[in-house]
């Protein structure tokens, strides 16, 4: 498993932000898998490349065309650092206080619980599940339920998902 850095506001290994996209494909080789960009809901999807099997994601700016998102998931062939800790072997608590160290969480987030974006770095943490909802959850399950439950808050425990983003990205996500 190849070792990965996060450089806020710049790159997750070889995943750079602010580069075109046929620069970051040759950067990254192998196979990929594009979505358009495309409106849903009444909501401007931006275009996106898929790489290593769905684990890895690239957004690309509607106007410009450059990298200014890139997501690395748990299913990733990739042990993801930041400042040295392991992403995905750290608890939710320990990336957060880590992470924490550098930069402040944003508390404005909707999805607060299962996102934890750190807009001054540029850095943002999902998990698809709250522990503590999922203990509420097993408190009141039937027998049948309980070994799923389990797996879910021991999988809760642990963010699935890093992204990185640039400084345009937020603002124009958040205004």
């Amino acid at each position: 498993m190849k070792t990965v850095e996060v450089v806020p506001f710049e790159r997750i290994g070889d995943l750079v932000l602010g580069i075109d996209q046929s620069s970051l494909r040759n950067a990254v080789g192998g196979d990929f898998e594009n979505q358009p960009a495309h409106v849903s809901g009444g909501i401007s999807f931006p275009e996106k490349d898929w790489f290593y099997d769905h684990s890895v994601s690239v957004h690309y700016d509607l106007q410009s065309k450059l990298a200014n998102r890139v997501s690395v998931g748990i299913d990733s062939p990739f042990k993801v650092l930041f400042k040295g800790l392991d992403i995905f072997s750290s608890e939710v608590t320990q990336v957060l206080s880590h992470t924490h160290k550098y930069g402040v969480l944003s508390e404005n987030d909707t999805e607060l619980g299962y996102s934890y974006i750190f807009p001054k770095l540029g850095i943002d943490y999902w998990r698809d599940s709250i522990t503590e909802d999922l203990m509420a959850d097993l408190a009141n399950a039937d027998e049948e339920d309980e070994d799923c439950i389990l797996e879910d808050i021991e999988k809760s425990k642990k963010f699935q998902l890093v992204s990185i983003f640039d400084e345009a990205y937020w603002t124009e996500n958040n205004d």
